[in-house]
């Protein structure tokens, strides 16, 4: 069920079939009732035309493979025979003058104006039986006898006819006239409605879907929707916000004041839109696809699609109780404007929410609630600017005041951007502060509007520096904070991402690391205090015993420890403690090429060690490789549990041993049953440990690799700062 609040309520180019199976879930596009830039939204479909009986372009091109007319004919209309007719009846035609002369059928077939002469014969044939039969079906059909004449001229109306040509100077068009003299297209004995369109861009359609509004009683059984694979045809068109603002409003039947969303969810056999479903400010409307929606916007048919986001987001909810989860997921745009979309959760399982789907073209926050207490991801996958890659974030459990995020850059190749949402029906008033490598903090001040996120671009503040932040709101309202980069590393592109933590602490562990091949490993202190922190880092490493080193982090700044760089760490799988004498921030970046995917993520520590975590995202299908990586700091072993939640299927239980003082590491596409799979888990440890998650992929060409910190409680609500399913 999808559900849309508006703003002023009171309360992975192929092929045509190929992108319509990737693409055919893709039903609303999104924009916020204010506060957006003009900008311009691309629609793109298949086919010229209405895409009903015959298409001419595959008419043609059936012809040239050899195909005869009558076996053209039964592809196209669908459980027909043949008939004849008289040639020499007496026609009354409205000519383009708009005198009404009279012709023989012969005589206005010959001058037909709906194809070239040069057509193939066959093709030729085809036309000429298809508009003899149409001619017959308007006449008995009375369309135009209260006007006074039998059939008009236009070819949006009838069929193009042009009572200037000369049958002399169109031989070919004449002999299919002959050749099949009479000839006409019966179904149970009556002409048959012969409608044809200049392409059907792969597939043609079902009469009702595109003049009655899939209503059955307009249905013609010899109107089928049938597949043509000897038709391709593409078209793109975009618009502003502003001008599709404009042509719907004015249209009595389409208006709703400022546009918020579109609905083209209700499609035909072929793919197209049926009904389009208008929303705004204004209300919402309910038109046709064909005659209204694509007619108005001048698109070439109502085959219409909204061009592929170059971010793709996925909210990832796991089950890990014995019933079923009901979830409701609401999204909130920039300026207020919410839509909400429930999914239910089966039991002992995970599902995955492809935001793209239900607000395309969007920066977006999410809020999820559940009746069962949870676990959610959100993951995304993105071209920023040439920069190829992903980022992932376990959601936040509530909104809070007070925010940190350690990791920060704003150098040569690096875009910066912190997120923030709030879920509340009043305004926050934020101050953020950013503390610096070096220097003075720096203050900015937003207000963020209620039911909405917000975005501050780091880089405008702070050029070429490295920076740490604390989010507060100051009037009371909690938010929800976030930090997303974009980034040229040594050659490396993609973008990391985190939610940030509320509060300080004297301990922090980091179950990911590697400093080995093309890896490195990046451990970022913040000090929020007014005092100098005194830091030490315990490093765990596979198959060797911890090693530790100290370091002061000056007040109000943040420190960046690069792990490669300390002896004997140039090529290790590690884990971190960090330690501290007064309250810090840790999080831990890692910029890498793992097997030719270049990129880089990112994780906060955790405080405490848990004996149960869990983990949203996963997924082994592809070109995707997931870890799980567990951090065991105890100086015992640790038997691990872990249930595979899979989306379609039973869970699935492996046990591990974890040596002590080390960190562990599992291949999840190696697990037999594994390797091709959506994927939670679920983590039970007879000591405390920490668990993260990595994987590394190519998406659609987006080579690179995100992280996440496991959750250590499910929870009935998850929140997500971040998003974007833009361009």
């Amino acid at each position: 069920m999808f559900k849309l609040v508006p703003k002023n309520d009171n309360r992975r180019l192929l092929s045509a079939s190929l992108v319509l199976l990737l693409l055919s879930s893709i039903v609303m596009m999104a924009f916020p009732a204010s506060s957006l830039a003009e900008e311009s939204y691309y629609f793109y479909g298949f086919g010229n035309n209405h895409g009903v009986g015959l298409c001419m372009l595959g008419v043609k091109n059936r012809a040239l493979a050899g195909q005869g007319y009558e076996d053209i004919i039964r592809h196209y209309y669908t459980g027909v025979s043949f008939a004849s007719t008289d040639e020499n009846r007496i026609l009354k035609v409205k000519c383009p003058d708009g005198q009404i002369r009279e012709y023989s059928l012969r005589d206005y077939l010959y001058r037909l104006a709906e194809e070239p002469d040069s057509w193939p014969t066959e093709g030729l044939r085809t036309l000429i039986v298809s508009a003899r039969t149409y001619t017959m079906s308007v006449i008995d059909r009375g369309k135009h006898a209260a006007e006074g004449f039998d059939i008009c001229s236009s070819g949006g109306c009838c069929q193009a006819f042009n009572p200037n040509i000369d049958p002399a100077t169109r031989p070919n068009t004449k002999a299919a006239v002959d050749d099949t003299a009479g000839k006409i297209i019966v179904y149970n004995g009556q002409p048959i409605i012969a409608a044809y369109s200049a392409s059907c861009g792969g597939h043609t359609e079902n009469n009702e879907n595109v003049w009655g509004n899939g209503n059955p009683i307009y249905i013609k059984p010899y109107l089928r929707g049938v597949p043509c694979g000897f038709c391709s045809y593409t078209w793109e068109k975009q618009f502003t916000r502003t001008e599709l603002e404009n042509i719907f409003n004015s249209h009595s039947e389409s208006y709703i004041g400022q546009l918020i969303n579109i609905d083209l969810s209700n499609r035909g056999v072929s793919g197209r839109v049926v009904t389009a479903k208008i929303i705004g400010t204004a209300g919402t409307k309910e038109i046709s696809g064909y005659g209204q929606f694509a007619g108005w916007l001048g698109l070439k048919s109502s085959w219409i699609y909204f061009k592929p986001d170059n971010f793709d987001e996925y909210v990832l909810l796991a089950n890990p109780q014995d019933v079923p989860a009901n979830v409701t997921l609401t999204f909130m745009l920039p300026g207020g404007s919410t839509s909400t979309l429930d999914q239910q959760v089966p039991a002992k399982s995970r599902s995955t929410v492809h935001v793209d789907n239900y607000i395309p073209h969007s920066e977006v926050s999410v809020k999820v609630s559940s009746d069962q207490d949870i676990v959610a991801e959100r993951s995304m996958y993105f071209n920023y600017d040439g920069k190829k890659g992903g980022h992932d974030s376990i959601g936040a459990t509530a909104p809070a005041t007070t925010w940190y995020l350690a990791e920060g850059y704003t150098g040569a190749g690096f875009d910066e951007w912190v997120l923030i949402q709030n879920p509340n029906s009043s305004p926050a008033v934020i101050k953020a502060t950013f503390m610096r490598r070096s220097g003075p903090p720096v203050e900015q001040t937003y207000t963020v509007d209620a039911n909405s996120r917000f975005s501050i671009y780091v880089d405008a503040i702070l050029p070429d520096d490295e920076v740490s932040a604390e989010i507060e709101s100051t009037n009371g309202v909690g938010v929800i904070a976030e930090r997303a980069m974009y980034f040229n590393y040594h050659g490396r592109e993609g973008g990391h991402d985190s939610v940030g933590v509320t509060a300080a602490s004297t301990s922090w562990y980091l179950a990911e690391g590697f400093t080995g091949d093309d890896f490195d490993e990046w451990i970022l202190i913040q000090n929020p205090n007014a005092s100098a922190a005194n830091v030490e880092v315990t490093y765990y490493l596979k198959g060797a015993g911890p090693q530790t080193y100290q370091y002061a982090i000056p007040a109000n700044s943040r420190h960046t420890i690069h792990v490669d760089e300390n002896p004997g760490m140039s090529a290790v799988e590690v884990s971190a403690k960090v330690a501290s004498d007064i309250p810090v921030i840790a999080e831990r970046s890692m910029y890498f090429n793992y097997k030719g995917k270049d990129g880089g993520h990112d994780s906060i520590g955790v405080t405490s060690l848990s004996n149960h975590w869990y983990l949203g995202e996963g997924y082994t299908g592809g070109d995707f490789d997931e870890w799980i990586l567990i951090q065991n700091p105890n100086p015992v072993a640790a038997d691990v549990g872990i249930t595979y939640l899979v989306r379609n299927g039973a869970p699935q239980l492996y046990l591990y041993s974890i040596p002590p003082n080390s960190r562990y590491t599992i291949h999840v596409d190696e697990i037999p049953g594994m390797s091709d799979v959506e994927v939670s888990a679920a983590i039970d440890s007879s000591r405390p440990v920490v668990t993260e998650r990595a994987m590394y992929f190519n998406y659609r060409d987006r080579r690179g690799g995100h992280d996440s910190i496991g959750a250590s409680q499910a929870s009935k609500e998850w929140y997500f700062a971040e998003g974007y399913t833009g361009y």
